[in-house]
């Protein structure tokens, strides 16, 4: 996909849940690279038959805030992405304070 950079972790969280982390990396860049993703997935499609379907996903970001517990970032994270969801899907939502 190409989308993320070396140095950037990703792994899965939950059923249809993945969290990234992206070190050293603030939030107007970590805004692109999520929006960068979600363009990349949209481009793709799961064959069924001859059937096309298309992809979408649902992304919250935040950054982690110097000294917090990395379940309250997550959580704020989460948050976003149940926002991205309730508002209409396929999109980015932060949650940055």
């Amino acid at each position: 996909m190409g989308c993320l950079r070396k140095r950037d972790i990703i792994g899965r969280v939950g059923g249809e849940e993945f969290v990234v982390f992206l070190p050293a990396t603030d939030s107007e860049t970590a805004f692109k690279i999520a929006e960068r993703i979600r363009l990349v997935i949209a481009t793709q499609h799961i064959r069924k038959g001859e059937t096309q379907l298309p992809i979408s996903i649902s992304l919250g970001m935040t950054t982690y805030q110097h000294g917090e517990p990395l379940t309250e970032t997550i959580a704020r994270a989460d948050s976003a992405l149940y926002q991205a969801k309730e508002t209409g899907r396929n999109k980015v939502c932060s949650a940055n304070t």
